[in-house]
């Protein structure tokens, strides 16, 4: 389990994720899932939502590489995959 404090995020964005009983990445990952939850965490202060916003999105696309997948190839396998339902169900 990563700790929050490995990401290199600024002292204050750092300090809100704790505040937030936040010290884990997968923590990060599973509670964070909107800009709105991320900027009411920071308290409206939009540098530090955009810190941490930045650093979730990083982290999704790491994860999707170490996957050995894109977005942009995960987005047309999900698109691929509604139209052969769209078309089974005809």
């Amino acid at each position: 389990m990563r700790e929050i404090r490995e990401l290199e995020l600024s002292a204050r964005a750092t300090k809100c994720l704790v505040q937030a009983n936040i010290t884990s990445v997968e923590q990060l990952l599973e509670r964070l899932t909107d800009y709105d939850q991320i900027l009411a965490l920071a308290n409206g202060v939009l540098v530090t939502a955009r810190e941490i916003y930045s650093s979730i999105t990083s982290l999704k696309s790491a994860l999707w590489r170490d996957k050995g997948l894109s977005i942009r190839a995960s987005n047309r396998l999900a698109k691929a995959n509604i139209s052969n339902e769209e078309q089974l169900a005809k």
